[in-house]
């Protein structure tokens, strides 16, 4: 016979982590941004009606090139391919290093 118990207990301990980290995004001044591998945004925080202008709705909406003025896009894709390029290597990357960068986006 199969327990499920620890099973059951890991899944209840992931939803409360979830609860806590969405509840942080949620209410932080700062924008957070989550991207997939192919660049397209999977989450972004609140707060970016309150520096870009623009809803939720309509950030997840636009590619990356309308979010960003044309230098700060090229700086973003040159972080992306060195991130890449790392994560090929099997190097040990520094995330909180490796994206601590400052990019102008557009507003409204």
């Amino acid at each position: 016979m199969y327990d499920i118990t620890k099973s059951k207990e890991a899944q209840e301990n992931l939803m409360k982590s979830d609860e806590r980290y969405r509840l942080l995004a949620e209410n932080i001044q700062d924008v957070i941004w989550v991207l997939d591998k192919d660049l397209h945004h999977t989450y972004i925080s609140p707060s970016v009606l309150r520096f870009r202008g623009h809803t939720v709705e309509e950030t997840l909406r636009m590619p990356l090139k309308e979010i960003f003025t044309r230098d700060s896009y090229n700086r973003f894709m040159v972080l992306v391919e060195k991130y890449l390029a790392l994560q090929e290597s099997g190097e040990p990357i520094d995330a909180i290093k490796l994206f601590t960068i400052e990019l102008q986006q557009i507003c409204k």
